[in-house]
């Protein structure tokens, strides 16, 4: 076999590397989530441990299990959408964790709430326009 050119992708992908954190959801509902935010152009998924959340992992063990099974998904639905990336299904990690910022995360940050806040066209404008990446906190 000899490789003469590489083949652009038939639809490329954004520009914009987006990550989605997103707390755990009960049942098969985070599933859904992950087909469809690989569909929509996710570049990164983080399950986040919340406070409130409805869910509760074992063991480390549970965790693996799930994290392999949302990484499937997220392969099948890129397949199934045509994307030529799969997005990563990162590890699950504490909202403490994941709102501690090293100085290696992207500054873009968006946390989405139902009271208070800002809107979002007030907030693009505190947005680093030359950074290409965003990370949402959905839960």
């Amino acid at each position: 076999l000899q490789v003469i050119r590489e083949v652009e992708a038939a639809r490329p992908e954004s520009q914009i590397q987006l990550t989605l954190a997103l707390a755990l959801l009960k049942g098969e509902k985070f599933d859904l989530v992950v087909q469809k935010a690989t569909e929509l152009g996710v570049t990164q998924i983080m399950p986040v441990i919340t406070k409130h959340a409805d869910i509760r992992l074992r063991d480390e063990s549970d965790t693996a299990k799930r994290v392999t099974r949302w990484q499937r998904i997220a392969m099948e639905a890129a397949k199934q959408s045509g994307r030529a990336v799969v997005p990563k299904v990162a590890g699950v990690i504490t909202f403490a964790a994941l709102i501690e910022t090293p100085d290696d995360k992207p500054s873009n940050c968006l946390m989405f709430s139902e009271r208070d806040g800002e809107s979002l066209s007030q907030t693009k404008e505190n947005i680093a326009v030359e950074s290409k990446q965003l990370t949402a906190l959905v839960g």
